[in-house]
């Protein structure tokens, strides 16, 4: 939707369909499209990384994917539960795949690394945050 908007693609991308934020009933054709790999819906079954490559006009920079594997939940929440998800576990193998939420998490030692890393007292407060 995000490249829609920014005029990246357009309706002769999509079937026709105008990508407009916060309309469900657009969200709910495109999981069906994508389901049943369907005109565009195929496309976005491949993942946002690969359908970005394919797609091209500079849309991959707003393809969330880590190393080409979607996420599967928003990392904009806290912060210590991002970092345990995209890095390294402290006591498990690397990540040969990012995104792992079930091979790694938060334990005491990522919200270490959090407050370090962002200097944060509480990085499970998305709201604490502020980009410098």
């Amino acid at each position: 939707m995000e490249c829609y908007q920014r005029g990246l693609i357009d309706e002769r991308d999509t079937d026709g369909i105008a990508l407009e934020w916060g309309d469900t009933e657009v969200i709910l054709e495109l999981i069906r499209k994508i389901s049943y790999r369907e005109g565009f819906g195929d496309l976005l079954a491949e993942g946002s990384a690969k359908a970005a490559d394919l797609i091209g006009r500079g849309s991959g920079y707003y393809a969330m994917h880590l190393k080409g594997q979607d996420l599967y939940e928003p990392l904009r929440g806290g912060l210590a539960w991002c970092l345990g998800t995209t890095h390294l576990h402290p006591r498990r193998r690397p990540h040969d795949r990012h995104g792992q939420h079930v091979r790694s998490g938060t334990d005491p030692a990522e919200i270490a690394k959090a407050r370090t890393v962002f200097g944060l007292e509480n990085p499970y407060s998305p709201l604490d945050y502020e980009a410098g």
